[in-house]
């Protein structure tokens, strides 16, 4: 039981990182225009710094809950 605790901590862990990095390569997408997101999602020129600051704000704290779940698989595990 207690092993698969610390492998569900290190897959939630992996995956919040993911999303984060997901998160911040939308807004780097949005801000840039590439792919022509901007577009693509319908958000008007005026709207996109808004998503822009709240996809990075969620990336960060995604990142930062994801690499306190890692750190605590990785004290756990030695």
């Amino acid at each position: 039981m207690v092993r698969e605790k610390i492998t569900l901590k290190l897959v939630l862990g992996a995956v919040q990182a993911l999303m984060s990095f997901s998160a911040v390569a939308l807004a780097i997408a949005l801000q840039f225009n590439l792919f022509n997101a901007q577009s693509s999602f319908s958000i008007l020129a005026e709207t996109a710094n808004f998503y822009i600051t709240l996809l990075l704000v969620a990336g960060i704290i995604f990142l930062i809950a994801g690499l306190f779940l890692i750190y605590d698989w990785w004290e756990t595990g030695t």
